[in-house]
This record gives C-alpha cells, sequence and structure tokens, in this order.
C-alpha cells in the first residue's frame, strides 16, 4: 500500500546554457562558502556572449520604457486637444500663439487646476526622464566583447554607470540614439511647464478727476441729466460698461481705497492693474459746490495712467477734459455751392479745394470758417455769442447751421485743462484669473516625446542582435567567472589603480600561473560614499552648492527690492500669505523694462524655468553620483550577502565539499546517468525562521565544483514532503545546480506534530511555508524550481522566479482532489463491503479490455478515455482468477456497485457534483485500499494524506473517528476545504497573465491511469486556462501520457525527456510539438521485450493510430 504521493518528476530551472560549458573555478576549495557565493553571484546574473535566447532579459525593460513614453505621448495628445476646444471659446486666441487663454474667471479654480495640472506635468515629466536614463544607460553599457576589446588595448570602461569612455567606444548606431534622447530631454525641462501657467487678468479702468472735497454724502448730489447719459462713455475709457450710478453706489459704500498724491502717482505709473474698477483723481481745483457738470472731468487716457505733468507751480497735474460739450456746426456759401462743417471733419484744404469761388476769396472764407470753429471749440457758447461773433469777424458766406450739447463719446468739441493731483480713490472689483496654455510649446513637447519613443523602438530592436550589455557589477562579476578574459584572467579582485594606462597588475600579453596564485581575504566593506571617487564626489558637491548660492542671491535682491519699493521688512511673510490666498498675486508686468524691448509671456515663463534646466543637467551628476554608490552596494550584496531575505532571520549555514556518487537509475529519472559515476559537490545547508511564526526551515542548495552547465534547478516532493536534499543527486549528475528545500517539517514528520498548533488550532504558518512560501524563498536562496503542484504554485503566485517549469502529474486543485480521495473509502463503508484487491483489478482488467481498441490498436491502453463507457455491472457473476492456480471468485454486486461510483467520482448528500472520478484504466485500489487476511475478511486501509487531511487539518481533529461520517458530513466538509484553504494550497488560479508576461515556460503532464490524483483534474484546470487566454499554449502546454500511472509505472509511455525538451523551449525558442516518450521494458520469461516508444500529443490533440508496429512512435500522430 502507498502511504504517500510518490516523489514526482517535476522540476523546473534558472539560467541558460552554453553549447559548451566552460569549466567552473571557484575561488577557494578550503572555504566552501565563499564558493557557494561567488558560483551563486554567477548564475543569478551570468550572460555571456553566446546565442542569444530568443528574448534577451534586457529588451523588455526598453519596450517598456517605450511604452511609458507612448502614454506620456497620448497623454500630451489628449491634453493639447481638450485644451484647443477650451481656447476656441475666447475668440482673441489664435491657432499657434504664444499663449491662448483656456479659462477665465474664479482665481480659486485657475490656482487649484494649474497646481493639478503642473503636478501631472511633473510626474509625466519625471516618468519620461526616468524611461529615457534608464534606454541611456542600456545604450551605453558595454557588451561583454566590448569590455575584452578594452582591456586588449590597456584600457578599462565603467559598468553600472554611464561614462564617457563607454561612449567612446560603442557604436555609432547606440550613440546617435543616446544622443536623441539626451537632446530630446532639454524641452522637457525647460519647456514642458511652459505648457500651462497662470495670469492674473488686469483690467482697464475709468479715470475721473473730481473734488477733493467730495465725501460720501455729497456723491447723489452731483447728479445730473449729464452725467447720467455721459459718464461711462466711451465703454474703452472706463474699462467696461459703467455707470453714474455704480460709482456713487459704490462711493457710497465706501468699497474703495483712498491714497495720497505719491501713492496715487505710483499707481497710475503702472501699466495695468487687477481687481481695480475705477480711478477718481482728487484735485482742489474743482468743489463740489459747483454741481455735477463742472466738477467731474475725464482724463484722456483709456484702460489707466492719466495723462501726469509737472504743472507751472510744482505740484502734479492731470489734464483732463469734461464729460460733456457743444457742437457747432456752420454753413460757408460759395458762388453755386453750400457746403456744412463742424469740429469733426473741417480742415482747410477740403474748404479751399470744394467751395467755388476765386482763389483769394476762397482762402479769406476758409481761414474765417476755422477761427470761428476754433473759438467755439475752446468755451461753452449760445446762439447770440455766436451770432455776434460772426458778424464781428467773418463774411456773409459763413452761417451757424446748428449747435447741441454732445457727450465726449459723441464728438466734444470743449477743450480739456489741467487740474492738480491732490490725491485719488481706487474703486476695487473682483479679480479674474487666467489659466493659459501655449500650443507651440505643446506641439514642441508631442514631437519631442514622438521622437523618444522612436529612438527608444530603434534601441530595442537594435538590441535583438547586440550581445547582452554588462548593466550591472553582478554581471560583470558573472561574466568574468564563467568566462575570464584572457588579458586579466586569473588576477582575481583588482581596483582600478591596478589598471592605470602606465601600470597593469600584470605586464601586457603575460598571465599569473597557477602555482604563483596567492589567496587573500577581501577587504572590509566599505561605505557607500566611498565608492565615487572624491573628485567626483566634490565637483558634484560643488554643482549643487552653487545653483543654492545662485539662488540665494537672487531671493535676497528680490527681497531688497521689494522692501525699497513697499517699505517693509516683512516681504518673506507677505509673499507666503500671498502664495496661500487664491485672491493674491504678485502682480509682473509684461512691458518694457529698463528701456528694453517687450517680451512675450512665454519667453518670460521660460526664463523663469532656466533654474529647473540647470537643476535638471546637474541631475546627470548626482544620478551618476548615485549609481556608482548603488553599484557598489550590488557588488557587496551579491558577493558578501546573497542568503540575506527579507522578512526572515537566518539560524545557520552549513557547508561542506562532498564527493557524492550516483548508480545507474531507471528510466523513471529525467537526469538518470547511463552508468555509475561520482563528483564533487558544494553542499550548502541554510537555516531560518520567520519571526513570529515559530518555524525552522531548511534549505539545501548543492553546486558541482565542476562541470557545471551555468543552470539551476530545483527539486520537489511528493505528498507532505516539501522536498529532501537527497534527489538533489539526480540534476547534480548532469551538471545542474540544485536546491530543495523540507517546507519547515521533515519528510518522517506526521501531519499532526507539525500541522496542529494546538487542540483545535492549524498551525497557519507552517502550512503557509508548505504550500508557497518556503517555495518562493527557496527560489530566491538557490534558485529552486520545483515538483508539480508547487510548479504551478511558483507559476501563479511566483511568476518571475523561473524560466522554465516542468510540473508533471500536478496535485492541483488540492483543496479539492485530496478530499474527494476519501471518496472510496466511504462507498465501502457506506455499501458495508471491502473487496479484495483481486476483484477491483479484475474489474479494472474487465473495463480495459472493453475500451482498449477504441484508440484503433489493441495493446492494453485506453488513449481515448472520454469514449470508454463500460458498465461494471454487466461482468457481475463471472469468477476470476486471483492467483495461481484453482483461487478464483465471483464480481459481486457491491463491487461494481463500488467501481461505479470511483468512476463517477464524489458527490455530495443530493447528488450534485463535487469532483472528478479516476479513469476507467487506472488501478481502483490506489484509494479502495483494503488488508486481508483471507478473502472474505478485509479490513480498509486508506490513503493516509486524505485522512490527515479530513482529520488534521478540515476537522482540527487528529483524533476524529471518520468511520462515523456520512454523504452529508462529508459534503459539509468538502466545501470547509473549498472555503478554507482554497486561498492558501488550492494551485488553481487560471490567470497566467503574469508567467506570460515574465517569458515563463511550463510543460505539465499526467499519466492518464494515474491513481492517486484524478487525471481529469488537470484537464479541468487547462480547459480555463485556455478559456481564460486562447494563446496561452504559447508559454504552458500539457501533455496526456496514456498508460502511465502515478508519476511512472504501467505499459503506457513515459516522457522521460520532458525537462530537456523544456530547456529547449526555454533556451531556443523551440516550442515542443510532441514530448519522446518511452514505455518499461518488459521481461517475458528469460527475454526482455524491448521499450514501446511514442510520441506524447499537446491537449487537446490526441494519439491516434495511423497503422505498423504500434510498439514504435511512427505507427501514431497527433490529432
Amino acid at each position: 500500500m502507498v502511504d504517500s504521493l510518490r516523489p514526482h518528476l517535476r522540476w523546473g530551472y534558472k539560467g541558460v546554457s552554453r553549447s559548451e560549458p566552460d569549466e567552473l573555478e571557484l575561488v577557494n576549495h578550503a572555504d566552501p562558502a565563499k564558493s557557494l557565493l561567488s558560483a551563486e553571484t554567477s548564475l543569478e546574473y551570468h550572460e555571456t556572449d553566446k546565442q542569444e535566447p530568443t528574448h534577451p532579459h534586457w529588451i523588455p525593460s526598453i519596450y517598456l520604457c517605450a511604452k511609458i513614453s507612448a502614454a506620456v505621448l497620448v497623454l500630451n495628445l489628449i491634453f493639447i486637444a481638450v485644451a484647443a476646444g477650451l481656447a476656441s471659446r475666447y475668440p482673441e486666441n489664435e491657432l499657434f500663439a504664444s499663449s491662448a487663454v483656456i479659462y477665465r474667471g474664479s482665481c480659486t479654480v485657475a490656482r487649484r487646476s494649474g497646481i493639478v495640472l503642473h503636478l501631472m506635468i511633473n510626474v509625466l515629466s519625471t516618468a519620461t526622464l526616468a524611461a529615457s536614463s534608464n534606454c541611456m544607460q542600456t545604450l551605453v553599457a558595454p557588451t561583454r566583447r566590448e569590455v575584452d576589446q578594452a582591456h586588449s588595448r590597456r584600457k578599462w570602461l565603467a559598468i553600472g554607470e554611464s561614462s564617457l569612455r563607454s561612449l567612446l567606444v560603442i557604436p555609432k548606431s547606440r550613440l546617435a540614439i543616446w544622443l536623441v534622447l539626451v537632446i530630446t530631454a532639454t524641452p522637457f525641462h525647460l519647456l514642458y511647464n511652459c505648457m500651462i501657467f497662470e495670469s492674473l487678468a488686469a483690467h482697464e479702468y475709468g479715470i475721473v478727476v473730481g473734488p477733493k472735497d467730495l465725501n460720501p454724502p455729497d456723491i447723489r448730489n452731483l447728479t445730473t441729466p449729464t452725467l447720467q447719459h455721459c459718464f461711462g462713455r466711451p465703454a474703452s475709457y472706463f474699462g467696461g460698461n459703467l455707470t453714474w450710478n455704480e460709482l456713487a453706489s459704490d462711493f457710497e459704500r465706501q468699497n474703495y481705497e483712498h491714497l495720497s498724491s505719491q501713492q496715487c502717482t505710483d499707481f497710475t505709473n503702472q501699466n495695468a492693474q487687477a481687481g481695480v474698477k475705477f480711478l477718481m483723481v482728487l484735485s482742489n481745483d474743482l468743489s463740489v459746490h459747483d454741481g455735477g457738470d463742472e466738477s467731474i472731468f475725464l482724463s484722456l487716457v483709456a484702460g489707466g495712467n492719466p495723462q501726469v505733468s509737472e504743472r507751472n507751480t510744482g505740484a502734479t497735474g492731470v489734464y483732463a477734459v469734461a464729460l460733456a460739450g457743444q457742437r457747432l456746426t456752420i454753413g460757408v456759401s460759395g458762388d453755386d455751392t453750400k457746403l456744412y462743417y463742424d469740429q469733426r471733419n473741417f480742415t482747410t484744404h477740403s474748404c479751399h479745394s470744394t467751395i467755388n469761388l476765386p482763389d483769394q476769396e476762397a482762402t479769406a472764407i476758409c481761414d474765417d470758417a476755422e477761427k470761428l470753429l476754433d473759438w467755439a471749440y475752446m468755451r461753452d457758447f449760445d446762439r447770440g455769442t455766436i451770432d455776434e461773433y460772426i458778424r464781428a469777424n467773418t463774411t456773409s458766406r459763413i452761417a451757424v447751421q446748428d449747435y447741441s450739447s454732445v457727450c465726449f463719446a459723441d464728438g466734444n468739441n470743449t477743450g480739456g485743462e489741467d487740474y492738480s493731483l491732490d490725491s485719488c480713490i481706487v474703486i476695487t472689483a473682483d479679480k479674474t484669473c487666467e489659466l493659459l496654455y501655449s500650443p507651440l510649446v505643446s506641439l514642441v513637447i508631442a514631437l519631442t516625446t514622438f521622437a523618444k519613443v522612436v529612438a527608444m523602438v530603434l534601441a530595442a530592436r537594435l538590441g535583438r542582435s547586440r550581445p547582452p550589455p554588462l548593466l550591472t557589477i553582478g554581471d560583470a562579476i558573472a561574466s568574468f567567472i564563467a568566462k575570464p578574459d584572457p588579458t586579466t584572467a586569473r588576477l582575481c579582485w583588482a581596483s582600478r589603480r591596478d589598471f592605470s594606462p602606465k601600470h597593469w597588475k600584470v605586464p601586457h600579453g603575460a598571465s599569473v600561473p597557477e602555482s604563483d596564485h596567492q589567496w587573500k581575504k577581501l577587504s572590509r566593506p566599505k561605505r557607500w560614499m566611498e565608492a565615487p571617487s572624491i573628485m567626483r564626489r566634490l565637483a558634484t558637491t560643488l554643482a549643487f552648492a552653487a545653483i543654492i548660492a545662485i539662488g540665494a542671491v537672487f531671493l535676497q535682491q528680490a527681497i531688497l527690492g521689494e522692501q525699497r519699493a513697499n517699505h517693509s521688512s516683512a516681504v518673506l511673510q507677505q509673499w507666503w500669505k500671498d502664495d496661500l490666498s487664491s485672491d493674491n498675486y504678485s502682480l509682473v508686468t509684461f512691458g518694457h523694462v529698463g528701456g528694453s524691448p517687450a517680451l512675450p509671456m512665454l519667453a518670460f515663463v521660460a526664463i523663469a524655468n532656466i533654474p529647473h534646466l540647470v537643476l535638471t543637467c546637474t541631475y546627470y551628476c548626482y544620478n551618476n553620483l548615485l549609481t556608482s554608490m548603488l553599484a557598489a552596494a550590488e557588488y557587496t550584496s551579491s558577493t558578501f550577502s546573497s542568503l540575506i531575505l527579507p522578512n526572515i532571520n537566518v539560524l545557520a549555514v552549513d557547508t561542506a565539499v562532498a564527493e557524492i556518487s550516483w548508480p545507474t537509475q531507471d528510466l523513471t529519472n529525467a537526469f538518470a546517468p547511463t552508468k555509475n559515476g561520482s563528483t564533487e559537490v558544494c553542499q550548502v545547508t541554510v537555516q531560518y525562521t520567520h519571526p513570529g511564526w515559530n518555524d525552522t526551515i531548511n534549505t539545501w542548495i548543492w553546486l558541482p565544483v565542476k562541470s557545471w552547465n551555468q543552470r539551476f534547478v530545483g527539486m520537489g516532493g511528493g505528498g507532505w514532503v516539501t522536498g529532501t536534499p537527497g534527489a538533489l543527486s539526480q540534476p547534480i549528475s548532469e551538471g545542474y545546480s540544485a536546491a530543495s528545500t523540507d517546507g519547515g517539517h521533515s519528510e518522517s514528520a506526521s501531519t499532526e506534530s507539525w500541522a496542529i498548533a494546538g487542540e483545535g488550532n492549524l498551525h497557519w504558518p507552517l502550512l503557509q511555508d508548505f504550500s508557497s512560501v518556503a517555495l518562493d524563498e527557496a527560489a530566491s536562496l538557490g534558485k529552486l524550481a520545483t515538483r508539480g503542484r508547487q510548479g504551478h504554485m511558483m507559476a501563479q503566485r511566483f511568476p518571475n522566479q523561473y524560466d522554465g517549469i516542468l510540473a508533471g502529474a500536478p496535485a492541483i486543485n488540492w483543496d479539492k482532489f485530496i478530499p474527494a480521495e476519501y471518496w472510496p473509502q466511504l462507498m465501502m463503508r457506506l455499501l458495508d463491503y471491502y473487496p479484495p484487491a483481486c476483484e477491483l483489478d479484475a474489474i479494472t482488467q474487465f473495463a480495459i479490455s472493453a475500451c482498449d481498441e477504441l484508440d484503433g490498436v489493441l495493446d492494453g491502453i485506453i488513449s481515448m478515455p472520454g469514449l470508454c463507457d463500460f458498465d461494471p455491472f454487466k461482468v457481475v457473476g463471472k469468477r476470476v482468477q486471483c492467483s495461481t492456480g484453482s483461487d478464483t471468485l465471483e464480481i459481486s454486486h457491491r463491487g461494481a456497485q463500488l467501481a461505479a461510483a470511483i468512476w463517477a467520482g464524489a458527490e455530495d448528500s443530493t447528488g450534485s457534483f463535487l469532483w472528478y472520478g479516476m479513469n476507467h484504466e487506472a488501478p481502483l485500489t490506489g484509494l479502495a485500499g483494503t488488508n486481508c487476511s483471507s478473502r472474505q475478511n478485509c479490513n480498509p486501509a486508506p490513503f493516509s494524506i486524505a485522512t490527515d487531511w479530513m482529520t488534521t487539518i478540515l476537522s482540527k481533529n487528529p483524533s476524529l473517528d471518520l468511520s462515523t461520517i456520512g454523504v452529508e458530513e462529508f459534503g459539509r466538509l468538502f466545501r470547509t476545504s473549498i472555503s478554507e484553504f482554497q486561498s492558501v494550497i488550492g494551485t488553481r488560479d487560471h490567470d497566467l497573465t503574469d508567467f506570460k508576461n515574465a517569458g515563463g515556460k511550463m510543460i505539465t503532464w499526467h499519466g492518464m491511469k494515474d491513481q492517486l490524483i484524478f487525471y481529469n483534474g488537470t484537464v479541468d484546470y487547462y480547459r480555463h486556462v485556455l478559456e481564460l487566454d486562447p494563446s496561452a499554449h504559447g508559454y504552458y502546454r500539457f501533455f496526456p501520457a496514456p498508460g502511465v500511472e502515478h508519476c511512472g509505472g504501467g505499459p503506457g509511455w513515459y516522457p522521460g525527456d520532458s525537462f530537456r525538451a523544456l530547456v529547449d523551449w526555454v533556451e531556443k525558442g523551440k516550442a515542443p510539438d510532441t514530448l519522446f516518450a518511452l514505455s518499461t521494458p518488459t521481461v517475458t520469461g528469460s527475454a526482455a521485450l524491448p521499450a514501446r516508444t511514442a510520441y506524447l500529443c499537446p491537449f487537446p490533440k490526441v494519439m491516434t493510430y495511423v497503422g505498423g508496429n504500434p510498439n514504435k512512435a511512427s505507427s501514431f500522430t497527433c490529432k
């Protein structure tokens, strides 16, 4: 009877192989720990200039950078489209202007929108910078061939950082792409923040001159029809539509600010003001007693900046005109014509050229008309005054046609005067802010981003035929360990000082003899900051200090200027207050400064971003500095701290170098050597614990001292056994480094001893160690890849750990199939019948005989189990021979009932399906085991893993008597298994997208005659994977193995070469269309029959007999 699932042949591995692997030279045999660390470093990072895998590991990162930049490009285009739509609402915007308004209104909305957009811009800018930096780092990273060539010329190259040395040796194509990425970085740092900016809209405001003695209660007393009719006209002089009544209301509410004469002069000297509705200059030359028409006058300059002049008295004056005046129209008569003129259309030339009179007379009349209109422009008049002037000063050919009162906006004829500026009042208005974007900058950024995307895609495309770059110190260490450079071979550790142009540690072309090789201890690990040279650190520090100093000088000058302008020392406090307020802005005037020509707003914004550009340039300095530190840290960690993992405490590390041997093994071992052998192995055992988990885990890592094939392979276990060190000799025999873990409990430990933490409580941490946690950690320690369920667990939860996984007879759907394994024992108890093995074996053989030829060939194998519908009740009453001689028994009805129930699968008390049953050819005794003292005296012999799961795990009671449960309780326990343990150990996540994206490959095979793990459960899982991802066969293939029992045995074809097929798939991109398989050779009498051969077909295809010798693979095809 089998008490545990046999160790399954399921492996995975990390790394790639070389066609002619070199001999691995460890650092020192006397120090196995150091040997382990050096070898592990080599495995972790090894890449040489051999033929590359189909998808080099570094190219996806370049495509990722390109995708990030493409996403930035798409977001920029979306922004441009949205901004253009918003800008179209404002007719003053031009298509390709330097700036365009996309919002005008509340300052709070404008400021918050600007903050959000600038935050997004900086995030996108940072993402683009990071993507460019990563791509540039990859482009400039030298390959191993370039390093060897540099060494042969007595030069060294930097690894893990950008350097001028590397730029000088890389091909021109890579250099050109690198330059494109560098050049296109400038617009991002100088202009990207210029895409969007805020502006406080400056109001044009009206200016009038009023009496100095004006008080709020008096404002209404000045109201006249002329003020009501003419005030606010023309609108351009008043900054918009403003009426006398509005001004009076604001004045009555004292909604204004009173300024002194000097403050008023300073205020009016500014080109524009924000939040100003109206300005009234108060003059002592006027009085409220003069009346409204004689005390309110209009400044002649529109939108602010009244004509301020120095009067004869030395006081400041303002030139202004009356709001209303009179217009005079005269008629000038010729001999046969009469012309009409007023102050707006009269000129002496037009008069002289159109009047029909002799020149001398025409000249006199036109001069008189001009004098009359000038006289009338300078004063108020009535009809009598005009007539008197005409009689005294002109001829009879000039006559008054009309005169009327008009507003200044309609053409006031009244002249202006200077009035003293003694003070003024400013009536405020709500501030209006604008959010602007630059179409030109947006277009430049979009084109620049597009150029970056193209450059990155080209970098990835060119990189496919390029040897792998040495991106990190670990890459270089691994490469030199695996394939020493002839120029520097046997030099061990050396510093850059040993390779100066004038002094090399070894003369050019010489080498160090093996006998002269001396082992020395490495120097103590140094601090990160000691990795770059002092000059580099000093130069970078001085660059940043200079930036800070220049910024401090500019800040000081700004503070001093503000203090002189505002006569205040609390400048920083006011700036802080203004910056926090959505209503306060420091107004910047874009105009002539110091006599220099005005610059557009975008130019000022670009100038403001120059510090950002400078800071970005220094980024390359400190990025290079930090990269050097991190590269040194990686060197330290990869060499001295390989065994450190987060969230664990290492308890012990045991090392030894031992000679191991192996015997010739059977064909069920994928690593089976053809003859006995032995090799020297570095054996490492790491013991660790998780703080607070009360667990102790052992991980075994074995590394061949010689003939290492540059691959790691991991070995798993079976049943409750996570793994054992004994299985590691198998991969070692073929040159693999191997690892395994005990998952926190020994293989001989009972389930109760480790799974129960106390009465009624499970030891959940240990259960998690067994199911997944220890597997991941073993992968990190020794690159362990595991058996069937464990391999699927790694693919589902830790998809980046392995390049390839081989999972045979996988114990996936653990939460369902393990309780279903108890179903046959439950059926025997309910039938009260425990048949001898002979009866069940006979029923199985009857089923095989009935369904054997469904696949077209009589070979004792059911290759198409879906077509087999054998009815066991048809053989009830038949007698079968159980052993040699006359020992026979009769097939019973209850025996047929038991077989039918096992084939149908587990059900609950309502007859609902719970899980699949066995195939008809699988041995029924695998799970319906009995122990018989005689044919009539048999007792149940249940499968221990199933009973442990039902009692210890599901019921938390190891002493539970399962003979007391019925179908209803069985169904309840089955559903408890799903609800409580599916997420822990179920291993049936059908979404393998992450494994696919990581470039992983997985092969699964399962024997159709498996008597312990239900074959149809694997079929069910694979069908669901294909439903979720129809292209899954591109990275995950399932091969049914007809006639093969659990992990081997039976008359069928065992795919012993499947691991090599996996290696070819990962390293050469050769997906297995079939798996070569052999049957176990049989012996008849004294003659041994040769093994049968076949090619297993990938699901859903099936092996189909096409004729010929059924013992040869050529007689079958996949359909």
